[in-house]
């Protein structure tokens, strides 16, 4: 069986060959036209193809995020520097650094690499592990880059830097992440952050499919139909039947 997601956005429909011949034979500007049009309808497509509540997810992630990560670099200005105007010992550099401006490029380059290993995917946020390892790859990737620089442009960094910031930053990102799945799951039980799916198969495999998302918490499927070899009966483990392949 096969499983398709409906985001209420529209649907997308695959043609076949047999009149490739007959398109070469049209007019060029014809050909142009409907290309033209095909190209339009993609694109359009693909903007729409994210339904808005992960959309809308997404940007609370950021600010957790955001939020996180200020709080973790600005305890470690507070409670282990004598004070953010402290300076960063830059031996081949024009002058030295107060700490306050190698924690803010810390915080921006920590915030890129979170959104550059697609720690928001929404195919990937709110179940699985895969989210929880990709902000752990990124912290960790962050922290080999702070290392690595600091070392080449013979940049004095505090240790208690890495002692402090990068478990405490860490813990903080994966519980934050660990709330938020928190909250989808309790909105998901009320019916709102999921994907609406119809499901495509013969009538086994859709109750078999049927019953394993059923049965599987925080899935975020609402099953809302089924489309059967033969479109019959009208019914399969309480899904509605609404057609068979061929009319799909």
């Amino acid at each position: 069986g096969h499983l398709s997601v409906n985001d209420g956005t529209g649907a997308v429909g695959a043609g076949t060959s047999q009149g490739a011949g007959a398109f070469r034979r049209r007019p060029s500007a014809w050909v142009q036209k409907a290309g033209a049009r095909a190209t339009t309808d993609v694109t359009l497509l693909r903007q729409r193809r994210a339904p808005r509540w992960a959309t809308r997810f997404a940007t609370r992630l950021v600010v957790s995020d955001v939020l996180i990560l200020v709080a973790t670099l600005l305890g470690f200005g507070i409670l282990l520097l004598p004070g953010l105007n402290s300076e960063l010992v830059w031996q081949d550099g024009p002058e030295n650094l107060p700490y306050f401006v190698p924690l803010i490029v810390i915080g921006a380059l920590w915030l890129l690499a979170l959104a550059a290993f697609d720690t928001r995917d929404r195919h990937i946020v709110g179940h699985g592990i895969l989210e929880y390892r990709r902000v752990v790859d990124a912290t960790f990737f962050v922290f080999a880059a702070i290392v690595i620089l600091a070392y080449f442009l013979r940049i004095e960094v505090a240790r208690t830097l890495f002692l402090f910031s990068l478990p405490v930053g860490l813990t903080g990102l994966l519980l934050g992440r660990w709330l938020s799945r928190q909250w989808l799951r309790r909105r998901q039980q009320d019916g709102q952050y999921v994907y609406r799916a119809v499901v495509l198969g013969e009538r086994s495999k859709i109750a078999h499919i049927v019953r394993q998302i059923r049965s599987t918490h925080g899935t975020g499927y609402v099953i809302v139909g089924a489309v059967s070899t033969e479109g019959a009966p009208e019914s399969i483990d309480g899904v509605p039947v609404i057609g068979t392949l061929k009319q799909a």
